[in-house]
């Protein structure tokens, strides 16, 4: 099975993400709070995601590049 990111052309880039996070984080509550009762905290959700791309790009023997968080 070919990932999708692969047929797509998509590569995913933690550090995109990162240089947008004060972005995403003043928009967090504003863009959630009429669709959830209890809203997840940002800084756990935020690095949670960026270890998922992180762990979704990385090659084998690669180091994780710093995110400068």
């Amino acid at each position: 099975m070919i990932p999708i990111v692969e047929i797509k052309e998509v590569v995913p880039d933690g550090s995109v993400l990162a240089e947008r996070r004060e972005r995403f984080s003043a928009s967090w509550n504003a863009s959630l709070r009429h669709q959830m009762k209890a809203i997840p905290d940002f800084e756990e959700a935020f690095e949670r995601a960026l270890g998922c791309v992180e762990l979704y790009t990385r090659r084998s023997g690669e180091v994780p590049q710093d995110r400068g968080d």
